[in-house]
């Protein structure tokens, strides 16, 4: 018997994992009603992109291609609560987003040790028996019942039982527990015909880096490097390592540990990792003139490294680079990614070539949900970098704004699994559409469908400036001229550049209820208005309404750079203002019994994404009026719907 106090929980849906892709996965099925544990091994959120860590939140390339949905609410709510970028108030910002949900159960600096898991209904007696390389087919189908972890702080253990798992721990620590099939290292290319791979296979990842953060300060300071420092001189820095600073350079490339276990050797891999930054730091002061360090002291040093690759679940999709190169075509299309195929040299910093290939991608690729749950465990799912992917296409998906979209998508189908009593595999058999249609209900955008967009029977829409038209700016990808075209005929996304042009829109409020949320290529999908025009929904008879949802323009081809938190930070560098186009104040009104009631003011809305309850008495009508930007001249509006009670 332990000597230490067992505390049981019982939910929905656990979710291991609070990095980006667990956040929103357990805010995801919280949201949509299920009740979450989500289980944390350290005392901040946000995993590779965390104060700990401090990896870019990095996403798809090009124009009206930033990822939407709870990610993109998230860094909104960052630009308008920590315009400076601060990373004590981003640890804040994340435990909020996640403390404020009434579903979730969160226990931090808690890791899981072990589990309990059976055989699935109708699995051989076997499927008990736990293996780190799993087995194929129906008959060895697993179930994980509960998993036990251990919470550092109150020195107390925490076994959660749950209908549906979802592991979006990086490492896969789920797959030990209860025998889920996984995979580890680099395909040989002949396995999937991937001209990218190896001629043969190997066990080889990408490695893990420790982030240096530097500071501009208005007078010289004196560095001295502690005695585990290596020594590094020009030769040790490699091709496409850059050391100016007060640009884009975080020192990504401060990496090691690929040719290892990127789990068994993390802490071996974290100290040298120490050694090589503050020497790279040391030799950067040396070179003043060349770096421009002289005014730069190192502010920061991450102690945790931050991964790229261990373990991936095999689900019944593998993903594949033929895949990737033809754009994701799946009719299972949850998420997509859009960043290059960006395949790390597993030596990282000890590598004589560059450190990494950016090989070409399409922007965007469709994800499969198929890839997000494991084909032999009947009740697990997971997100992240641990998704059913061969080492060349999760080079493309890994990075994380993608991975909160596939987050985001497996707690969705968690919770619709939950609901109608059935498993993730269920879920894509037999409730596909309702998974897809309420992701994009989430706004989220899935490449080559529409939303179920509509108005209550009989109703009709209707604005104050229908045919006004209107000069305006929009945003659109340029290519290179040597741009590479894949043998699908779709262009690679990435060496892009986004132009703003100038184009005219004459109103039409019917865009409100087409279910084309964004600008998609060059059709703009929305509607402009000025500032006090009013959009009016009519109903047929008196309706009882349950909300009103509008979606606004949140500029998706923002520059994000600008919007992501910081690498280094230079004197006087200004804050990042709320996109401009987003609306910041607007009022709802309803009318009952004739008349026009106030149901609705916002006066620092800085959403793009807004739900607004309505009055329980039927109503006849509702009005939006718009009243102020954060900036732009005009209000751009791809959304605006109410919902029967």
């Amino acid at each position: 018997m332990s000597a230490f106090h067992t505390i049981s929980h019982e939910s929905d849906i656990c979710v291991v994992g609070g990095g980006m892709s667990g956040i929103c996965a357990s805010i995801a099925a919280a949201r949509s009603g299920s009740r979450v544990t989500l289980i944390h091994d350290r005392p901040v959120l946000g995993g590779n992109a965390s104060e700990e860590i401090r990896m870019w939140i990095c996403g798809a390339f090009g124009a009206n291609m930033r990822e939407t949905g709870i990610i993109e609410e998230i860094e909104l709510e960052n630009i308008y609560r920590n315009p400076s970028k601060n990373y004590s108030q981003w640890s804040a910002l994340l435990h909020d987003f996640v403390a404020r949900e009434p579903n979730i159960t969160m226990l931090l600096n808690t890791s899981v040790m072990d589990g309990m898991a059976r055989p699935a209904e109708g699995a051989s007696p076997r499927a008990d028996t736990a293996s780190d390389s799993g087995t194929d087919g129906m008959a060895d189908r697993r179930r994980l019942v509960s998993v036990r972890g251990w919470q550092l702080t109150t020195q107390t253990f925490h076994e959660v039982e749950a209908e549906i798992f979802i592991d979006c721990s990086g490492d896969s620590i789920l797959a030990p527990i209860c025998g889920a099939e996984t995979r580890w290292g680099r395909e040989a290319r002949a396995e999937f015909g991937e001209s990218h791979a190896p001629a043969t296979a190997d066990s080889k990842t990408m490695g893990m880096s420790c982030l240096i953060q530097l500071k501009e300060t208005t007078e010289p300071e004196e560095f001295v490097p502690p005695w585990f420092s290596h020594s590094i001189s020009a030769r040790d820095i490699g091709p496409g390592r850059s050391i100016e600073l007060g640009g884009s350079n975080n020192f990504w490339w401060l990496e090691m540990g690929g040719t290892g276990d990127s789990i068994a050797d993390t802490e071996r891999n974290r100290d040298d990792l120490l050694g090589i930054a503050t020497g790279v730091w040391e030799y950067v002061r040396a070179k003043n003139e060349e770096a421009g360090s002289g005014h730069w002291k190192l502010d920061w040093m991450g102690f945790l490294p931050g991964k790229r690759e261990s373990r991936r679940y095999v689900g019944d999709h593998i993903i594949t680079q033929s895949e990737v190169e033809a754009g994701g075509q799946f009719d299972d299309v949850i998420a997509y990614a859009g960043w290059s195929m960006d395949d790390h040299a597993p030596e990282g910093f000890f590598y004589a070539g560059e450190p990494t290939i950016f090989h070409p991608s399409p922007s965007p690729w469709g994800i499969p949900y198929r890839s997000l749950y494991s084909r032999n465990v009947a009740n697990l799912l997971c997100a992240g970098r641990n998704i059913s992917a061969s080492h060349i296409a999760l080079s493309s998906s890994r990075v994380m704004r993608t991975c909160a979209g596939l987050g985001q998508a497996a707690g969705t189908a968690a919770s619709i699994a939950v609901r109608h009593k059935t498993s993730p595999r269920g879920v894509y058999e037999n409730h596909l559409a309702e998974l897809q249609q309420s992701l994009m209900e989430q706004d989220v955008y899935l490449p080559g469908r529409s939303r179920s967009a509509s108005l209550p029977d009989g109703a009709t829409i209707e604005a104050t400036n229908t045919g006004s038209t209107y000069d305006i700016r929009l945003a659109r990808t340029l290519y290179p001229d040597d741009n590479e075209i894949f043998s699908s005929g779709l262009r690679c996304g990435q060496r892009t550049t986004t132009e703003w042009y100038e184009t005219s829109a004459t109103a039409d409020p019917a865009a409100l209820v087409s279910g084309n949320d964004r600008v998609i290529e060059e059709a703009d999908n929305g509607f402009w208005c000025a500032p006090g025009d009013q959009v009016m929904i009519r109903m047929s008879s008196p309706t009882p309404l349950r909300h009103a949802r509008l979606l606004f323009d949140s500029n998706l081809s923002r520059y994000y750079r600008d919007h992501r938190m910081k690498c280094n930070y230079p004197l006087n560098d200004p804050p990042t203002p709320v996109a401009e186009s987003l609306v910041r104040r607007f009022t709802i009104e309803a009318e009952m019994n004739s008349a026009w009631q106030m149901v609705y003011e916002a006066e620092e809305c800085h959403h793009r994404l807004v739900y607004v309850d309505l009055p329980e008495e039927p109503v006849t009508a509702i009005r939006f009026t718009p009243v102020e930007s954060w900036g732009s001249r005009l209000v751009h509006l791809f959304g605006f719907e109410v919902a029967k009670r």
